[in-house]
């Protein structure tokens, strides 16, 4: 089929995408088959409706929608500030929900039924990943990164039978009205620490992409998601250039 992109790195490091993210790195890490369907195959899962409403949460945060519950959360001057710096030699992209450019202050929200507590808010990779970022890009930041959760549950829903009203949990999300604030100290030792994870886990993931791709055949629009026409239009020209149809052995030939 198609000829692999080659990332220019530090040393010749062969990714599906010209970035990596946190979402990503918890996805490889909690089901490797699902991380290749997703990033290999570009297969598009459907998006529960936990997800959906948190998408449509970060668009009314953005866009300063008035809200009795968003309005008790706690926010700095900057919301969704992107970020992107290499690690490994890799482009590592993120978004900050809220950010104070002057204090290097990190904020994020989390919606959901799940309870969030002190013990869970303290196992949480993406916050010390975006200190990480923080302190790359910046030289400093603050150490205290907040995480506020505002709980939700499914709307009742009320139907008619009979004439008789049936109350029952419907499928619709809603928020309960609890916001609760944790906040995590974030220490060095521990930016270093996921700097190296992160690392770790990107080479797993080069290594596996090799040897799939010798033993795959892929789709046109599945080579074509290996890279971004918007983000690097010169990446995909050269893709387009030096790519090659091969049918033999029912590999992947890589020029």
């Amino acid at each position: 089929m198609y000829g692999l992109v080659r990332l220019v790195m530090k040393r010749q490091q062969i990714l599906p995408k010209l970035w990596f993210s946190n979402s990503q790195m918890q996805l490889w890490l909690q089901d490797k088959d699902a991380y290749r369907a997703r990033y290999y195959e570009n297969e598009k899962g459907v998006e529960s409706k936990e997800l959906i409403f948190g998408k449509r949460i970060a668009r009314m945060f953005e866009e300063g929608i008035k809200d009795p519950v968003l309005d008790k959360v706690p926010r700095y001057p900057v919301m969704e500030h992107r970020i992107e710096q290499k690690i490994g030699g890799v482009p590592f992209l993120g978004f900050f929900d809220s950010f104070d450019k002057r204090t290097k202050s990190i904020l994020e929200f989390k919606t959901g039924r799940q309870p969030w507590n002190q013990a869970r808010v303290n196992t949480h990779d993406q916050l010390v990943i975006y200190s990480l970022l923080c302190k790359l890009a910046h030289k400093k930041v603050d150490p205290i990164v907040k995480l506020v959760w505002l709980e939700t549950r499914f709307a009742q829903a009320v139907e008619t039978f009979g004439g008789v009203e049936m109350a029952g949990v419907g499928t619709d999300i809603e928020f309960t009205g609890r916001v609760e604030t944790f906040e995590r100290y974030v220490t060095e030792v521990e930016r270093q620490e996921m700097k190296k994870k992160i690392i770790r886990t990107m080479w797993e993931i080069i290594n596996d992409f090799k040897k799939y791709t010798t033993a795959h055949t892929f789709t046109e629009g599945a080579v074509k998601s290996w890279t971004t026409r918007k983000k690097d239009p010169a990446m995909f020209r050269e893709l387009q250039k030096k790519s090659v149809i091969a049918r033999k052995r029912n590999k992947l030939i890589v020029n």
